[in-house]
């Protein structure tokens, strides 16, 4: 699946997991998902987040998605959402941290079509998620 030039991947959901210490609770770009983890609604300060859509002039983005409690229930939603696709016809991609994209976890049919991309090395073992016991998932990104 090559894309023409100037071309972006179509991204129908997003799902965010955590934020960073360094933001200090400045959760702005959470606007822009349509779920997130519990554990980072519970980091999120809203005054900060407030501050920050004041002073870039930008009101959609202090909006809060919906929160799920494990990464299990918030991932089984939102392929709901998408009509429940089997496994083998999910497009889904892990970005363990949007500043540093040098590696990422795609799944299986996504892995068979960025082989065919120049420039991308793939992995010889797919990814498959893993879940602890609390239902989150276990990152392949260490």
């Amino acid at each position: 699946m090559e894309l023409p030039p100037g071309a972006a991947p179509e991204i129908r959901l997003i799902y965010v997991r955590d934020i960073t210490d360094e933001s200090g609770g400045n959760a702005l770009g959470v606007g822009l998902a349509d779920a997130m983890h519990e554990r980072l609604y519970r980091k999120i300060d809203l005054q900060k987040v407030y501050a920050n859509a004041r002073t870039s002039m930008n009101p959609p983005m202090p909006r809060l998605p919906m929160f799920w409690p494990s990464d299990r229930g918030a991932l089984g939603w939102l392929l709901g959402a998408l009509g429940s696709p089997e496994p083998h016809e999910q497009r889904v991609a892990w970005i363990r941290n949007t500043l540093n994209l040098d590696r990422i976890a795609i799944s299986e049919l996504l892995t068979r079509e960025a082989a065919a991309l120049p420039g991308w090395h793939i992995l010889p073992e797919p990814f498959a998620p893993k879940f602890d016991v609390d239902e989150n998932l276990v990152s392949p990104l260490l």
